[in-house]
């Protein structure tokens, strides 16, 4: 992959989560807007004023069973309302309230394969694809 110089592969990898997920709430009928200086945890703002934030990752380890996330925490704590994790391998979204988040922001998120098809073993599973939190 084309790489321009300077660049951070990460950053770029975060921000395409970003409008993934903004792309996912406009089919859902909800209007997304991007914060555009990303200084206190929140990414996406919705209309009905619910903040967000998005994190995005590929799956780690050799053997590829999970992904590690870690949200964005300040002096206050968790600052985003929601958190909407993009599991990028598997093309699955977790939207977690602020509330079922722990509080030092670090998830890790095993997967299990079952017939070629991966999916959550967490307790987050109940928040797969729970966009209807979010209306």
């Amino acid at each position: 992959m084309f790489q321009p110089k300077g660049q951070a592969p990460c950053l770029r990898f975060g921000l395409a989560g970003e409008y993934r997920v903004m792309s996912e709430l406009l089919l859902r009928g909800l209007t997304p807007s991007k914060v555009i200086l990303d200084d206190g945890g929140i990414d996406i703002v919705l209309t009905n004023k619910k903040t967000i934030q998005v994190k995005t990752a590929k799956k780690l380890w050799s053997n590829k069973r999970g992904y590690k996330f870690s949200a964005d925490r300040y002096k206050n704590g968790l600052q985003a309302d929601f958190y909407i994790f993009w599991l990028f391998d598997d093309d699955i979204f977790l939207v977690v309230p602020k509330e079922e988040m722990n509080k030092n922001g670090y998830m890790n998120i095993l997967t299990e394969y079952t017939g070629g098809y991966s999916y959550p073993r967490t307790k987050f599973l109940k928040f797969k694809d729970a966009w209807n939190l979010l209306g």
